[in-house]
């Protein structure tokens, strides 16, 4: 498969960064969670409240499924895909790269953010924000391809230096992708 995949934690700037991306290598751009609210009708607060945390994910994986059989684009992924092993084995056709962002970031960025479910349920939003960091982190290195440090330099500077990765693994050309 042809797809670069973005992951990280909630408000690691998968989003943003990949939009960006996208545009530059003139691939489309696609993020799992507005698809799953698009297909859903509801926002991801809701199908939380609704059907719970699980079945939030057997939608997230369903959608995972159906993006990763296309071919060119630039995918961001939920902060939570990565921890079922089924969405592990999808997210690997393509090439992972990890948005590492320190907790005291994503906190500075989401403090005030109100429409993150996981994060809604914590009184101690720093708390809730570690223990998400010290479960996925590992996660996310073992799935990454390449891992890049979000945060602390411009957007611009990001997708250019990732241009050079992906331009270096030969990541343009259709039949290089399986063999990253």
């Amino acid at each position: 498969m042809n797809n670069i995949i973005l992951i990280g934690l909630m408000g690691a700037g998968k989003t943003t960064i990949g939009k960006r991306l996208a545009q530059k290598l003139s691939w489309d751009f696609v993020d799992t969670d507005q698809l799953v609210e698009e297909r859903c009708g509801a926002n991801i607060s809701v199908i939380f409240e609704v059907e719970g945390e699980e079945g939030f994910r057997i939608r997230e994986n369903r959608i995972i499924e159906e993006v990763m059989s296309h071919e060119r684009q630039v995918i961001a992924s939920g902060g939570g895909a990565p921890i079922k092993l089924e969405n592990r084995h999808l997210l690997k056709k393509g090439f992972v790269i990890y948005i590492y962002i320190e907790p005291s970031a994503v906190y500075k960025r989401l403090k005030s953010d109100d429409s993150r479910p996981i994060l809604n349920s914590s009184r101690n939003l720093m708390k809730k924000i570690d223990q998400l960091f010290n479960q996925r982190d590992p996660i996310y290195r073992e799935l990454a391809n390449h891992i890049v440090v979000g945060g602390n330099q411009s957007l611009k500077k990001m997708v250019s230096d990732l241009q050079v990765v992906i331009k270096s693994k030969n990541l343009l050309q259709k039949k290089n992708l399986d063999n990253h």
